[in-house]
């Protein structure tokens, strides 16, 4: 089939048409095609089939037809005496079909030879493994159509007007279909039903315009099976225009068209997966050292991606502190043979900063185990190694607290064992001054204790206030003591309140303990002679971002000390920092944390060397009615006169009984809670100081054992780290007292006269 174009071709066609006409046919098969002069001398030559032999055009053109042996001398003569030849040669281990047509020009007049070589080494090791079997028959049938089968590609003619009409041995072997069910259109009912109306359009185009047909579609092929076919077919036409016949080519491209699926799926997947994922996707071409990113390079970390981007762009980002570390450990897994890589490191950003990120690559290795790629993700696991941080400081801040509850009863014992014999002295000799300073000096450090022990419970153990009506300017003027007693005679303190209508409802105890914690601050960051200043006026939510409606009281504590930097003041409220060599690190936080329960907001403004202001904004109670009577400062009342001390402390009994003394009370002590019952009954006294951690009973299980045979009895709690918040309903009954330990003379006597008279619950 193939020779008879060709002697078409040969005979009609002009030069530019012959190139035409085969440009298609020697591409789709292992063919040569050439020319050569009257000489036989090869003028030109193409053709897929140059490959097969290992040869180019230029290995061929300018050498004859002996030269390269593709047949005798003789075959190619005969052609330029007019004849036809045809014969099969073999060269360089390939079998070859050869025609070789006379090339006349457009007189008729024999101007050299036209030559085809048709590679058919394949075909001829197919038929030879054909002959070594035939001793059966139908194994002879089934091994040539499974030879058939695999043939990928298909040669094909059609008369002019383009139906098939001769045999095409090559379309039968792939759809299976007889000679006489090709003629015609009849080759179209192996087509697809689907796919028949369009490659019958475009064929009917092609014919009528005499134009390039090439399209694709599903074949059922000799298997039953369909399978994607390219076809692609010219048409030979004559000097005048007309179609000769068609010359095509059908491929078999079902597994290239799977391939191309698969791969655009493959692609597809890693597309979504690198979108979905907050990972930074990176491949690593080992052997040319070029380094694809994922956009997340850029939007994460801020490093370009477009372009070509070669190893540099990782190695030079990492921080120099972890440089050789991150490289020798990637290049051992490389050099190793290990298919997994990990590591965690400091990775530079585009602004300049670094990224705590933990990278995780695979190794692609050849059979011979050579690595060629790697495939990774890089993650910027910055705020999660943040919050392990944060995480182990509250676990730090947790066990402590642990450690502070069961120390913490001890440690005030011990300063509650101080504080009494201190105010014992002081009273004892008023008049001596070098005693009073060192009383002085022993009354401050216990009060240091116990601030200290308050803050690391309080922080520990949050405790929701307790509101009551506060009068603002009462409360600030009763605080002014207590300031002056923390900061000594070296720093005045001054109070100003604006408004005397001022009203907050709130916690007396924990507020008290936020002004003395900024007031230590401002001691601690000021020169003596510093002014201090504590101010509280109203203020408009809005001044300071907040967005509740309410009206707000702004109490402010200023000093004209060292001031903070921005570094700091951005982490004063965190658990545990702190610019002081002997601070804890938790005022500020538990200032934060008090102000929070109220429904308030702290924030602080700071100039290095021009000081520090605290602004604590408090929701206004003004007009409110309060749930219970506003807190009373100072007004002392008739004591008891004979008291019961349950104490297991005997330093602590001891000292409360010398003040109590002093003050012409009565006092009887036990030291285990089981004799407290015989006491009360032998003594009958007005108030028991009770304290509840005792060894033997706990101070609460035993007040309900003196309620339930004494209704009445008044009792007072002392204890060094109880949660009051658990004593709240037990509270409520006005002849029940709380007292923290360490407690001064004052208010002992306080809390004693209120209990007493069992007019109000005492606080």
């Amino acid at each position: 089939m193939i020779a008879a174009s060709l002697s078409h071709i040969s005979n009609f066609a002009g030069p530019r048409q012959r190139e035409d006409a085969l440009a298609m046919l020697v591409e789709q098969v292992p063919a040569i095609l050439w020319t050569t002069d009257t000489h036989l001398t090869f003028v030109s030559a193409r053709g897929r089939g140059l490959s097969y032999l290992n040869l180019t055009p230029e290995d061929v053109i300018g050498k004859s037809v002996t030269d390269l042996g593709f047949g005798r001398a003789s075959h190619a003569e005969g052609a330029l005496r007019g004849e036809s030849v045809m014969f099969e040669a073999e060269w360089r281990g390939h079998n070859l079909n050869v025609r070789i047509e006379p090339l006349r020009n457009l007189d008729g007049d024999i101007i050299g030879t036209l030559g085809l070589a048709i590679n058919v080494t394949e075909r001829r090791r197919g038929e030879e493994s054909l002959r070594d079997q035939k001793a059966s028959a139908r194994s002879s049938e089934e091994r040539f159509r499974k030879l058939t089968e695999a043939t990928s590609q298909a040669i094909w003619t059609t008369g002019p007007n383009g139906e098939v009409v001769e045999d095409l041995p090559g379309w039968r072997a792939l759809t299976g279909q007889s000679r006489e069910e090709i003629l015609g259109l009849g080759w179209f009912n192996a087509v697809h039903p689907d796919d028949v109306r369009q490659v019958l359009d475009l064929w009917k185009v092609a014919v009528h315009e005499k134009a390039l047909y090439t399209t694709t579609f599903r074949l059922r092929t000799a298997t039953g099976q369909y399978r994607e076919i390219a076809v692609r077919g010219v048409p030979i036409l004559d000097e005048s225009g007309e179609a000769l016949e068609w010359i095509g080519a059908a491929s078999d491209i079902t597994e290239r068209i799977t391939a191309e699926k698969a791969r655009q799926q493959s692609d597809e997947r890693f597309r979504l997966v690198v979108q979905a994922t907050s990972d930074v996707v990176w491949d690593w071409n080992l052997r040319s050292d070029e380094l694809w990113w994922s956009e997340g390079f850029e939007t994460q970390f801020g490093h370009p991606v477009h372009g070509s981007l070669n190893i540099h762009s990782w190695t030079d980002n990492i921080h120099p502190d972890d440089h050789d570390r991150v490289l020798g450990s990637i290049d051992t897994a490389i050099r190793s043979g290990e298919r997994l890589w990990s590591d965690a490191y400091r990775f530079r950003k585009g602004d300049g900063t670094y990224a705590q990120v933990m990278d995780r690559g695979l190794v692609a290795r050849d059979p011979e185990n050579r690595a060629y790629r790697m495939l990774g993700a890089m993650v910027d696991v910055t705020k999660q190694r943040a919050l392990e941080t944060q995480l182990d400081q509250v676990k730090r801040v947790a066990s402590l607290g642990q450690l502070a509850a069961s120390m913490a009863h001890e440690f005030n014992n011990v300063l509650m064992g101080i504080q009494p014999f201190a105010d014992v002295i002081r009273r004892i000799v008023p008049d001596h001054k070098g005693v009073q300073k060192s009383v002085s000096s022993i009354l401050q450090s216990v009060t240091r204790g116990r601030r200290v022990t308050d803050e690391i419970l309080r922080f520990t153990r949050k405790v929701a206030p307790i509101k009551n009506l506060i009068d603002v300017r009462e409360w600030l003027n009763n605080f002014i003591s207590e300031a002056e007693a923390l900061v000594g005679d070296r720093f005045p303190v001054e109070v100003h309140s604006a408004d005397e209508d001022l009203k907050i409802l709130g916690d007396i105890s924990q507020l008290n303990q936020v002004l003395a914690n900024l007031v230590i601050n401002a001691r601690d960051a000021s020169a003596p002679g510093g002014l201090i200043s504590i101010s509280a006026e109203t203020c408009c939510s809005e001044v300071f971002g907040l967005d509740q409606p309410s009206g707000f009281v702004h109490v402010k504590v200023r000093d004209r000390g060292t001031g903070m930097d921005r570094a700091a003041l951005d982490h004063i409220f965190d658990p545990l920092f702190t610019t002081k060599r002997t601070g804890t690190g938790l005022g500020l936080a538990i200032c934060l944390q008090v102000v929070t329960a109220h429904d308030g907001k702290i924030v602080a403004e700071s100039t290095v060397g021009e000081g520090t202001a605290f602004h604590i904004l408090l929701p206004s109670a003004a007009g409110r009615t309060p749930p219970t009577a506003a807190v009373s400062y100072g007004r002392r009342r008739a004591v008891p006169r004979n008291v019961l001390i349950v104490e297991d402390e005997q330093a602590v009994a001891d000292g409360l009984r010398e003040i109590l003394a002093l003050e012409e009370i009565t006092t009887n002590a036990v030291y285990r809670g089981a004799d407290a019952i015989a006491a009360i009954e032998r003594n009958d006294p007005d108030v028991v100081l009770l304290d509840i951690g005792l060894p033997d009973i706990n101070g609460v299980t035993l007040l309900r054992d003196i309620l339930s045979r004494w209704p009445h009895r008044r009792v007072i709690f002392m204890t060094g780290h109880y949660d009051r918040k658990e004593l709240t309903e037990i509270l409520l009954l006005p002849h029940i007292g709380f007292l923290q330990k360490p407690f001064d003379t004052p208010k002992l006597l306080d809390v004693l006269a209120a209990v007493g008279h069992s007019s109000s619950p005492a606080v």
